[in-house]
């Protein structure tokens, strides 16, 4: 079992887009469109496969492991010097957990998932509650 060490991610240089979704399982499609629609909006193509994809992933986890249903998840798209942030801020302050790979298992492959997907990834508590765990696309 290997956890996250706590990381911040890039300063942002645009604002951030944000979408307030809900744990359901209709919110990592609503998290996808909104990922591929800021892609579209401005104008970068080249990661946007990766970007929905990690989206996904990040948004399952957090409505699969870290909230309760119909909890509130707030996913934030932005910019940054080394690629494309994006924050998915959920209320559990519970750190997520890299499992081993069992070829057995339907599940725990997300961040694992994540780390090749990523350029970096990390995750930390929120002083408010709760945590967030991003990733810069490159």
């Amino acid at each position: 079992m290997i956890i996250k060490e706590e990381l911040r991610p890039p300063e942002s240089i645009t604002e951030p887009s944000v979408l307030v979704i809900y744990a359901e399982p209709q919110s990592v499609r609503a998290a996808r469109g909104f990922v591929g629609r800021w892609f579209e909006d401005h104008a970068m193509s080249a990661s946007e496969d990766d970007a929905v994809t990690a989206v996904s992933e990040m948004v399952t986890n957090a409505f699969k492991h870290a909230c309760a249903p119909g909890e509130k998840i707030e996913l934030c798209v932005y910019r940054s010097a080394p690629g494309v942030v994006i924050e998915v801020l959920d209320p559990s302050s519970e750190l997520p957990v890299i499992k081993p790979f069992d070829l057995t298992s339907e599940d725990g492959r997300g961040l694992a998932m994540l780390s090749l997907l990523a350029a970096r990834w990390g995750t930390y508590t929120r002083l408010a509650g709760g945590k967030c765990v991003w990733a810069v696309i490159a």
